[in-house]
């Protein structure tokens, strides 16, 4: 008897945001328009640290809770907040992210932007 292939299960993203209804769009917003794994953590160290410890391909964290990732965090990071705030992009160029996504506005880029991240692509000019 042949066995079928057991298909690999869908790469995970961690989603980190202080505001709960915020965390559970992007939740959702991962899991229906990427098709991804997606799972909330509380956004303050311990809750981040163990998040983060389970190895996703992406983390989704919001630019208040840049502060808490632990030193040397490896996992590629999309930092969610406001690109019209300068405060927004200073902690996500500080916290080493790879983008920064304006929600709920860029969600239609969100699929991409993952792919990009988690692939390690360049960001195109």
């Amino acid at each position: 008897m042949a066995l079928e292939p057991v298909p690999a299960p869908p790469p995970l993203v961690v989603v980190v945001h202080d505001d709960p209804g915020t965390a559970d769009s992007l939740r959702h917003a991962v899991e229906t328009a990427a098709g991804w794994q997606a799972v909330v953590a509380d956004p303050g160290p311990a809750g981040l640290a163990a998040a983060l410890a389970a190895g996703p391909s992406v983390a989704l964290v919001d630019c208040a809770a840049l502060a808490n990732l632990p030193a040397g965090c490896p996992t590629p990071l999309i930092a969610v907040g406001d690109d019209d705030r300068p405060a927004h992009v200073r902690a996500a160029l500080a916290a080493g992210a790879r983008s920064l996504l304006a929600w709920p506005d860029g969600v239609a880029d969100l699929p991409g932007e993952l792919a990009r991240v988690a692939g390690g692509q360049p960001r195109p000019d």
